[in-house]
């Protein structure tokens, strides 16, 4: 199982997996990008980024994280804190 660089709440609701890939691609190269929605907890979205390399998801995710967008704060932790537990 790959465990994805980042993984991200808070976006809009709105947000699409092309708008989000666009939104991480300033970082870098995205090579996968997955939109996880938990149905025992509706409106829980996360979305889980893997890059091309690790500077590229750090980059991301420290200017990323805290940041309003579209009255949403984006919280973004590194993939790994949430591999199984």
């Amino acid at each position: 199982m790959v465990v994805p660089d980042l993984i991200v709440d808070g976006f809009p609701p709105t947000a699409d997996s092309e708008q989000l890939s666009t939104l991480f691609s300033r970082f870098g190269r995205v090579l996968a990008l997955e939109i996880l929605e938990a149905p025992q907890i509706p409106g829980l979205r996360l979305c889980a980024v893997t890059m091309a390399t690790r500077d590229e998801a750090d980059r991301a995710r420290d200017e990323l994280n805290l940041v309003l967008q579209e009255n949403h704060i984006i919280a973004s932790f590194e993939g790994d804190e949430f591999q199984s537990r």
